[in-house]
């Protein structure tokens, strides 16, 4: 199954079809993203673009590797901003990013059947 927020055939992959290995990855997966996005949020809100650059690039790396492609690509974009020196569109970006941050947790709570916090 495919949602715009969470390719399941990426982690089916990974764990050669182990869906309850899947699930446990993804209900590590919802904190790990939430940790992250609170780090971009704060060094965006604190105008620490190098910590905003390097948190955004770790999300990057793991969302995609997990097949979590819409938050993986909203991060390759700020990302490329703040390394371009733009920071003007980046609160924009980050209120994208928090939107499909919200729309995977949801994708991941309907795959696992976690209830919402």
């Amino acid at each position: 199954m495919e949602t715009k927020s969470l390719d399941h055939s990426v982690l089916e992959s990974i764990f050669a079809g182990d869906a309850a290995g899947v699930a446990d990855f993804l209900k590590e997966l919802s904190p790990a993203v939430d940790r992250i996005e609170a780090r971009v949020v704060e060094a965006c809100e604190q105008h620490d673009w190098s910590g905003a650059r390097q948190a955004l690039h770790e999300m990057k790396g793991m969302c995609a590797s997990a097949g979590c492609n819409e938050v993986a690509r909203l991060c390759a974009e700020a990302e490329a901003d703040l390394a371009a020196r733009r920071h003007d569109p980046v609160p924009v970006a980050v209120e994208a990013l928090q939107a499909a941050c919200e729309r995977l947790r949801a994708a991941i709570r309907e795959a696992t059947a976690i209830p919402a916090t």
